[in-house]
């Protein structure tokens, strides 16, 4: 004698929305995590500014995202092709030399690295900080114009 079931048992679809439920899972608890990290499990939290490198057709164009940091804080330079920016995000507290307090933010020294396509020209380069925002520009150097000279033709 045979029972006959209302459920279709396809395993290959129970594994596939195991594995979607995991993944879930796995991002709630990333998203929680990211939200609210322990101090026990994460340890002192570093500065790491986000940065954006966008090539025109002249130059390129380096915005780095650092708010909380003193320009004076920050430098910008070039070797070898290698766009560097460094700098560090002090506390309020140690800025302004008051008694020690804990500080939620990210803080500490930092240090992004950029390099390029192509040629730049490295004496040109400017920088610009303003409201948290550095904009670094980099400017290509000027392609050369080929010139047309026509040659006269001379006949015998």
């Amino acid at each position: 004698m045979s029972f006959g079931t209302l459920i279709h048992r396809h395993p290959m679809r129970t594994a596939a929305a195991t594995l979607l439920d995991a993944e879930r899972a796995l991002e709630e608890i990333q998203r929680q995590f990211a939200s609210h990290p322990s101090p026990r499990l994460v340890g002192p939290r570093h500065f790491v500014p986000r940065i954006d490198a966008v090539e025109e057709e002249r130059q390129y164009v380096i915005s780095a995202e650092l708010p909380g940091v003193d320009a004076a804080d920050i430098e910008v330079s070039i070797e070898d092709g290698v766009l560097s920016i460094r700098g560090e995000r002090k506390s309020r507290v140690e800025a302004e030399g008051q008694a020690e307090e804990r500080d939620a933010k990210a803080l500490g020294a930092f240090e992004r690295r950029v390099r390029f396509n192509g040629e730049v020209v490295e004496g040109e380069i400017k920088a610009h900080y303003k409201d948290g925002l550095l904009t670094v520009t980099v400017p290509k150097p000027e392609e050369p114009v080929p010139q047309v000279r026509t040659i006269p033709v001379q006949s015998s």
